[in-house]
């Protein structure tokens, strides 16, 4: 069974101990393609549990320059030490890095008040190095360790939100309850918006942006928390619109865009978002154009990789979610012959190839490249090459000898 957990950086998993209870962890490399990997960890799956995320510093609080990711590593294996002295029994905690400049400490609860202190006592501990450290956000609270990529999930949400907070310590519930208590968002503007984006209308998409800005902007005008909540919103919408059209290059919500967005103004963030929207409805048209030429790649990525399989139109129709009408269409516009007459071929050419290995039977090459009943094989070879496979064979023999097929040995 596949379970949802945080993203563990895979340069720190030999950096912690971790037993007993088998839990399956996605690893994510920078273009965030996951692999899964079995781990044992020994929280309790049954019990409360939250996610407390410790966000470094990417820069020298001195000359400003950006940390190498070396250095970065440094810090996190120097800090995560540190907490394994406040949080050493691991049947409480789990003490990972989730990201470069990120350590997430997974930990079961018995109410909200433990999360709170566990965060506090964090807080504590890092008072003195307040130099390596951006903030800390506890996540919110969940039924079982099967939830816990939602407890990460809200602690970086307010990571993202809390840049109002003076001190290191932010709780996502603090965001809740405030985003209860500012004003309020204009979610019919949001879905006209959004609407709009669908109908891949970017005039109209342009004049609900501005409805929405002008909505929030006035109001919020000396309210900064309050702008920074409803801006939020409003990013973390058009984030997602991206994402689930199937996007995902630049398209997460990452702290330092928050920041770029809230150090803006006025016409600033109209022009900011604009961007925005011109990159998602750019890369969705680009989709769009190349979706049929991706699609023919996928279809012949996957009869090279199974034509040793029983394979039908009917069930690339299933597997591309294309009727098997149009997948045929689009397989034959783009690449100039059928799928069956592309299946074919890649079949004969690796047929050709295990003819050349002679410990096999021609029955047995017939059943490597697809074809079960030797007749068929041997009349679809007949037909591709016009030579029979023993034909085929003695054929190469000839050519390694020199000979010409027929001739006796001298």
């Amino acid at each position: 069974m596949r379970l949802k957990c945080p993203i563990i950086h895979i340069s720190f998993l030999n950096s912690y101990s971790v037993r007993i209870h088998p839990f399956l962890i996605k690893i994510a490399n920078e273009l965030s393609e996951f692999r899964n990997y079995l781990f044992d960890i020994s929280l309790p799956t049954d019990v409360p549990v939250c996610a407390i995320l410790v966000r470094i510093n990417e820069y020298d609080t001195l000359s400003g320059e950006k940390y190498q990711p070396k250095q970065l590593h440094s810090f996190s294996t120097y800090l995560a030490n540190l907490l394994e002295t406040v949080f050493p029994n691991t049947k409480d905690c789990l003490i990972c890095s989730s990201f470069e400049n990120e350590i997430a400490v997974i930990c079961t609860l018995e109410d909200k008040k433990t999360a709170h202190d566990m965060g506090r006592k964090i807080e504590e501990l890092f008072e003195a190095e307040k130099k390596h450290i951006e903030s800390i956000a506890i996540g919110s609270m969940e039924v079982s360790l099967y939830k816990i990529h939602a407890s990460c999930a809200n602690a970086r949400r307010a990571l993202a939100l809390g840049l109002w907070s003076d001190g290191l310590l932010i709780s996502y519930e603090d965001i809740l309850l405030h985003s209860s208590e500012s004003a309020k968002y204009p979610y019919d503007l949001e879905a006209d918006l959004i609407s709009a984006l669908k109908n891949r209308n970017p005039q109209e998409a342009d004049q609900c942006l501005k409805n929405m800005l002008h909505f929030i902007l006035p109001q919020t005008k000396n309210d900064k928390i309050s702008r920074t909540y409803l801006l939020a919103q409003l990013y973390g919408a058009l984030i997602k619109y991206a994402r689930e059209s199937g996007l995902t290059g630049g398209f997460a919500e990452e702290p330092s865009h928050y920041a770029e967005l809230l150090s803006l103004s006025g016409e600033g963030i109209l022009l900011w978002f604009h961007g925005l929207m011109e990159n998602i409805l750019a890369q969705i048209a680009y989709r769009k154009a190349n979706s049929e030429q991706l699609l023919s790649g996928r279809i012949k990525k996957y009869l090279e990789e199974n034509y040793q399989k029983d394979i039908s139109i009917p069930e690339l129709s299933e597997i591309f979610l294309y009727s098997p009408t149009h997948l045929s269409r689009i397989f034959h516009s783009e690449t100039g012959s059928s799928i069956k007459q592309y299946l074919t071929k890649i079949r004969m050419e690796k047929a050709c190839e295990l003819l050349g290995d002679y410990s096999l039977k021609i029955s047995e090459v017939g059943e490597l490249t697809g074809y079960p009943r030797v007749h068929g094989f041997l009349k679809q070879f007949k037909n591709f090459t016009g030579q029979t496979p023993s034909e085929y064979r003695e054929y190469l023999s000839a050519k390694k000898t020199g000979q010409k097929p027929g001739e006796p040995d001298s």
